[in-house]
């Protein structure tokens, strides 16, 4: 078989380019869900799907599970369903 010169160390930078780049945008998205200043309390949520996992595999009715976090963070608060 024909193996080119330096095409290991070509696709070891592509490599550890893809991961540098998948690690930046989690960092970002990380960063970007922080809550502003003055902002309600919530749950934490998941990266890029918010809320909404919790949501689901709560064995209550939607509106069962809001009232239940309605009690645990105060009558005014927020869920991210996919940030």
């Amino acid at each position: 078989m024909l193996e080119l010169p330096g095409a290991r160390a070509c696709a070891g930078a592509l490599a550890g380019a893809l991961l540098l780049l998948l690690f930046v945008l989690v960092v970002r998205q990380l960063l970007r869900q922080r809550r502003p200043a003055g902002f309600p309390p919530g749950p934490p949520r998941l990266p890029f799907v918010g809320n909404i996992c919790s949501l689901a595999l709560s064995a209550d009715l939607p509106h069962v599970y809001m009232r239940k976090q309605s009690r645990v963070y105060g009558e005014i608060d927020h869920a991210f369903l996919c940030s």
